[in-house]
């Protein structure tokens, strides 16, 4: 991976995070999600919405960034 590609991967990871921490932020303020769960649904939509979206944006970053190492790779 070159350099401005490493650079690049890490702007665009950044600005995906603070974009999803931007909605969430207003979701909270609307009250669409209650950060303080009351039924079962209520902390899974927690779980899913702090937790498993921000783990599967973070894999998908990774795998972007391995693809084109190995890619890099594969062409020298």
């Amino acid at each position: 991976m070159s350099t401005t590609q490493a650079a690049s991967f890490l702007v665009a990871f950044f600005v995906v995070i603070s974009l999803w921490v931007q909605v969430l932020l207003s979701w909270t303020r609307e009250g669409v999600i209650a950060l303080q769960p009351v039924t079962l649904s209520d902390y899974i939509v927690i779980l899913a919405l702090f937790v498993a979206v921000p783990l599967v944006v973070i894999a998908l970053f990774v795998a972007w960034a391995a693809y084109l190492a190995l890619h890099r790779a594969q062409s020298d």
